[in-house]
């Protein structure tokens, strides 16, 4: 997957946000924000929904790499799980749900601490909460000087599932954020791109026996890039770029 023509900054200071978007966008050169334009530093992401957070980040970004007269695209995410049960928490707060200082794991027990007064409350069970990934992703494309206001693109993603009962123990460094307790929910659509990356190893079939019931944070180095909610939008996002140049 790639955007045409274009090196990208990526607005966040996240390492994992940067590799996964980086494999997942293997043709083109994505960069960090520190790396590119070291005047840029985080902002206060207040908005109340992902979409407004990742556009805060994105013109935040253009403007500083503008002033710098920098030619590059701007990409920005805000993304995060959503429960059911918790009425769509921790959702634009899950980096920082237990604190604003909170680590991945902190997050993780503060959560299933929460799920667990809902179900001694209501006397559902865990392993039958459902859940979603969402990616929200904004675009500019790289500043010219004869355009004075950025012009952007917003599209998101979505990997419905639910969360698992307890923790359980990642075998590799590529997992984060909620990937530990998130179980996709399996479907042939979402499975495709990952069915063509291991082809002839695994069918579509046989992807779902391997992978049923286990998290993300579970499945093989790789594997989640061609499924996750990320994934989506950037999918999302070349359409909408192909379709553009099309015209």
């Amino acid at each position: 997957m790639n955007i045409p023509q274009t090196r990208c900054v990526l607005a966040s200071f996240n390492p994992h946000k940067l590799q996964e978007t980086s494999q997942i966008l293997k043709d083109t050169d994505v960069f960090s924000c520190a790396q590119i334009c070291p005047t840029y530093t985080s902002v206060d992401e207040n908005g109340d929904s992902f979409s407004s957070n990742s556009l805060l980040k994105a013109l935040s970004l253009w403007q500083a790499l503008a002033e710098d007269q920098l030619e590059y695209g701007v990409l920005a995410d805000d993304s995060g799980l959503e429960v059911d049960a918790l009425d769509g928490a921790p959702g634009v707060k899950s980096a920082r749900y237990a604190s604003d200082q909170a680590t991945d794991d902190q997050n993780i027990d503060f959560l299933l601490r929460k799920l667990a007064v809902h179900v001694s409350c209501s006397g559902s069970h865990k392993d039958v909460l459902t859940a979603r990934m969402q990616c929200a992703l904004s675009y500019i494309a790289p500043h010219q000087p004869r355009l004075k206001q950025p012009q952007w693109i917003q599209v998101s993603g979505v990997v419905h599932g639910q969360i698992c009962e307890t923790k359980r123990k990642c075998d590799h460094s590529e997992s984060f954020g909620y990937d530990p307790i998130f179980v996709p929910h399996l479907t042939h659509d979402l499975l495709r791109p990952l069915a063509q990356h291991v082809h002839p190893r695994y069918s579509s079939d046989q992807l779902v026996s391997r992978l049923q019931g286990q998290t993300y944070g579970q499945w093989p180095p790789g594997w989640k890039n061609f499924t996750s909610h990320r994934y989506q939008a950037l999918q999302n996002l070349q359409a909408v770029l192909s379709e553009s140049m099309t015209r």
